[in-house]
């Protein structure tokens, strides 16, 4: 018995792990038979150095814990910000695209305005009138729409103008007729400028006032009335003529040429007290009661031709001052 139960005791001190390493550190060979120290098993009761050791390793797993917990709130937080990230890029870039198209759009308005602010200027500098009424002269003939004013000169200052007028077959062809502008061209040429007369009264908005006459287009059988008390009655005068024979010459004619330039006279008057820019290089004055010379040439009509039509010439040189007035002050 002794001896069986000494060999489950060693056997018991073999296998316990415990004894093994001490007999490591005892050193004692386990393959021996026979060992000069005694193993004894045995279990060491906790003290507090490894109760110490407890709590710390209880202290670290609840940091490890805490951690891990902190590491998973950082990681939902990581991935909630680079969905917020996101988010904020596509959001930027869609207001990055409207603001692109914003200021294309802004840019194609500006253009737009420029390009129309440009037009607009080269309207302003555009007047009908110029194109409707185009005054200009050849030779010594004033010219209103292709319109020749006058009515003799000498041959030797019109021959071109004469020769094509003999192509066409509208002039007098015989002696010293040969350069003589006919009636109904003239009367046309008048009837045109009645007709800009009142163009430019209406256009003025009030300012340009005929105080004592009134002027009536028809065309090249255009009339001006003279005015008396303040315009409660009135005389009709033709302004067109022709070469037929009448009692008084061509008094009511030369009547209504001098109404005529005396409503020139008062449009030129208001364009030169607006403008100081714009004065008539002709001066036009009365010479005495209801006639009027400009340029120091009486407009009435004569025997002397070459005088009417250079009277008529400095006309149309006033009426296109006038013009280019009306042009400058077109929206004023």
């Amino acid at each position: 018995m002794l001896n069986g139960s000494l060999i489950t005791s060693r056997r018991n001190e073999t296998s316990c792990p415990e004894n093994k390493v001490r007999r490591r550190r005892i050193g004692c060979d386990e393959q021996a038979p026979r060992c000069r120290y005694r193993a004894i098993c045995f279990h060491p009761k906790p003290t507090d150095e490894r109760c110490e050791l407890k709590s710390k390793c209880a202290a670290l797993r609840s940091k490890i814990h805490a951690l891990r917990e902190k590491r998973r709130r950082t990681s939902e937080a990581l991935n909630e910000a680079t969905n917020q990230q996101c988010k904020l890029c596509v959001r930027r870039n869609a207001i990055e695209k409207i603001t692109c198209e914003a200021s294309a759009n802004l840019r194609s308005a500006m253009m737009r305005r420029t390009l129309n602010d440009e037009a607009l200027d080269s309207m302003r500098k555009m007047n009908a009138m110029n194109d409707c009424f185009h005054i200009w002269y050849m030779g010594s003939y004033g010219l209103l729409n292709g319109l020749r004013l006058g009515n003799f000169v000498p041959p030797m200052l019109d021959l071109e103008r004469g020769r094509e007028m003999e192509r066409q077959g509208n002039g007098m062809l015989s002696g010293g007729d040969r350069f003589k502008v006919p009636w109904t061209e003239i009367n046309a040429a008048f009837g045109m400028i009645a007709l800009l007369l009142v163009i430019i009264q209406e256009k003025s908005k009030g300012k340009v006032k005929f105080h004592t006459h009134k002027i009536t287009p028809m065309g090249s059988f255009s009339k001006v009335a003279v005015l008396y008390n303040n315009g409660k009655s009135s005389t009709v005068y033709n302004l067109y003529s022709d070469d037929g024979f009448q009692l008084f010459g061509k008094r009511g004619f030369n009547i209504a040429l001098n109404g005529l330039l005396r409503c020139l006279a008062d449009a030129t008057i208001v364009a030169a007290h607006h403008d100081k820019t714009v004065a008539p290089p002709h001066s036009i004055k009365e010479v005495s009661r209801g006639e009027y010379s400009i340029g120091g040439l009486l407009i009435s009509y004569g025997t002397d031709g070459e005088r009417w039509t250079r009277a008529l010439k400095y006309f149309l040189t006033n009426l296109k001052w006038l013009v280019a007035y009306n042009t400058k002050h077109v929206d004023r």
